[in-house]
């Protein structure tokens, strides 16, 4: 199986996490306009990791800040049916505009 191949059967179950990490920063009630990044399955990053175990290929979903030069989240579609999602909340620091604070919601 490709990469699309790998991406498109998924989608489902990628879509309805992204929506629960979403839900998840939500409830650490910062405003919705502070927040600069959300989970967007379309605006991952894709590549399809050889499985060391069972030589199997896993879909892992990279996002990105704007510049490309920090990973802020992550999803992995394990070849045995498993995944792992993290999500890092990055917002303007309250205390100086420049700055950024990362806070990371509990597991999904």
């Amino acid at each position: 199986m490709d990469l699309s191949e790998h991406i498109a059967l998924n989608r489902p179950l990628a879509e309805r996490i992204c929506e629960r990490l979403s839900e998840e920063i939500n409830k650490l009630g910062f405003p919705a306009a502070e927040i600069k990044y959300s989970p967007n399955y379309d605006e991952a990053s894709f590549e399809l990791i050889k499985d060391p175990y069972t030589g199997e290929h896993n879909l892992t979903c990279y996002w990105y800040d704007e510049f490309k030069k920090q990973r802020i989240g992550r999803l992995q579609f394990n070849s045995d049916g498993t995944f792992y999602a993290e999500y890092d909340v990055i917002k303007t620091h309250p205390g100086n505009q420049a700055g950024l604070l990362k806070a990371s919601p509990p597991g999904v």
